[in-house]
């Protein structure tokens, strides 16, 4: 029988709205600004030493939708012991070499892709290639193309509960 799941979201009040930062350059979507990412790419590991500190030796899976599935995805390709899975909605690992240079051998990462191919910022080609890169460091990783945006969240929900029955 599977393990229940708990889960957290951090929030900042005082954003509304889109009113975060964005690391995406204008020559393109996979291509990062290396100084605002590497700050959020931090924050996001301190938050999940956090919780791994409170939560003790239990695995710990990353779930994340757009900017949240990159970071999500890159934290645990450079830190695969931190985290024992990611599910990202609508992500991928960014093209820039200092992405790659972080990457480790990660036999014990899970990783769910699922993109819907209807609203995914990403392109086909640089999602095939985050599966191909993060197979090539040993993740095991399963890639569903899924409309969110017609089936829903329910329909989402019965794809990434088929992935956990299988991961766990």
């Amino acid at each position: 029988s599977p393990r229940p799941a708990r889960f957290m979201r951090e929030e900042d009040p005082e954003q509304e709205g889109n009113g975060g930062r964005t690391w995406y350059l204008s020559t393109g979507v996979d291509q990062i600004e290396p100084s605002t990412f590497g700050d959020s790419l931090a924050q996001l590991e301190l938050l999940v030493r956090d919780i791994k500190w409170s939560i003790g030796p239990a695995p710990l899976y990353l779930l994340g939708c757009d900017q949240g599935a990159v970071l999500s995805l890159c934290l645990g390709a450079a830190i695969p012991d931190l985290v024992a899975g990611v599910i990202a909605v609508d992500g991928y690992l960014p093209s820039m070499p200092a992405v790659t240079e972080l990457m480790v051998a990660s036999k014990s990462l899970g990783v769910l892709m699922v993109n819907d191919p209807s609203r995914c910022l990403a392109e086909r080609r640089i999602v095939s290639s985050s599966v191909e890169r993060l197979v090539a460091v040993g993740a095991r990783v399963c890639r569903v193309d899924f409309g969110v945006s017609t089936a829903g969240p329910e329909g989402l929900a019965d794809r990434i509960a088929d992935w956990w029955r299988i991961e766990m």
